[in-house]
């Protein structure tokens, strides 16, 4: 059998799968285990090839003045909780605060400018946003060291509650609700310190979004969130899991954790933020940058 320098640097970096310059008998085993099920699940589903897009791309106007940093969907949540995804609004935004609202078959709807209360000597930087749909919030982070929540129930989107001096800047966020009125929401975010903010709340009566008559906004220091001043918040610190920034991050009932990934070698962590469950810290010498769990379906 001969290989080319390619074919057998790739066989190599297939072996090492552990990426520590060595092939141990742990990764041979492996390597022959994952030829194998891809051989057999090639032989086993034939998938149709479908044509590919032959329609010439159709130009939408963004409506943004720079890049599109973050897209997202915000689903339509009817009254009694259900999650409706054929309904909703696509969200989009840039780095310089400009957020536009679209129509699920991209029809423009409004627009409006995200920018922080104080800092009015520079333009701001918005790292990333987070639908609320069953609360009709959209929180965004920034290069401030911000989370400002907006009411978007109103077509001009409210301030109506500002988190400043942040530890240090969000740079990723996750939302996780269901449709039980009864189940307390989470928001979690990765920020620049490799550290994971958790804030939970219910969502019953708006919960610590319900806005008091006479205020229009409420601005509060981290520092108080996490010591319990704003009702109805619990906050909860998950320090030093990384030590770049936290690429990633997402919550997943089914274990009843988060995950959160980043481009040091402690590549991924998986833990309760409230530490009744075992964490588990994966490393990898590259690091990971994206991170998806699915549940795999069960055929009879």
């Amino acid at each position: 059998m001969e290989l080319t320098d390619e074919e057998f640097e790739s066989l190599y970096t297939k072996l090492d799968c552990y990426k520590t310059d060595h092939i141990n008998w742990d990764g041979f085993i492996s390597f022959l285990m994952l030829e194998l099920d891809t051989k057999m699940t090639d032989s086993t589903n034939s998938v149709a090839i479908e044509p590919p897009i032959v329609d010439d791309p159709i130009i939408i106007k963004s409506h943004h003045r720079s890049t599109i940093t973050h897209f997202g969907l915000a689903p339509s949540v009817r009254l009694d909780g259900t999650i409706d995804y054929d309904d909703g609004k696509y969200v989009s935004m840039s780095k310089d605060g400009f957020v536009n609202l679209w129509t699920l078959d991209l029809k423009h709807l409004r627009s409006f400018r995200d920018k922080s209360l104080y800092n009015t000597l520079r333009t701001t930087w918005v790292t990333n946003f987070a639908c609320l749909p069953d609360l009709n919030i959209l929180v965004t982070s920034s290069t401030e060291r911000e989370l400002r929540f907006y009411d978007t129930t109103c077509k001009r989107f409210n301030l109506i509650l500002v988190f400043v001096v942040m530890p240090f800047c969000v740079y990723n966020m996750h939302y996780h609700f269901t449709d039980n009125i009864k189940d307390e929401s989470i928001l979690i975010c990765g920020d620049l310190g490799g550290n994971v903010r958790v804030f939970q709340f219910p969502k019953e009566d708006r919960g610590p979004f319900k806005r008091n008559i006479g205020v229009d906004v409420v601005v509060l220091k981290y520092e108080q969130v996490v010591k319990g001043k704003l009702k109805h918040m619990k906050a909860y610190n998950i320090l030093n899991i990384h030590t770049d920034w936290v690429k990633e991050v997402s919550y997943y009932k089914l274990l009843g954790s988060f995950v959160s990934c980043s481009s040091s070698p402690n590549a991924m962590y998986i833990g309760d933020h409230h530490g009744f469950k075992n964490s588990y810290t994966f490393v990898l010498k590259r690091g990971i940058v994206m991170v998806k769990f699915t549940v795999p379906k069960v055929f009879h």
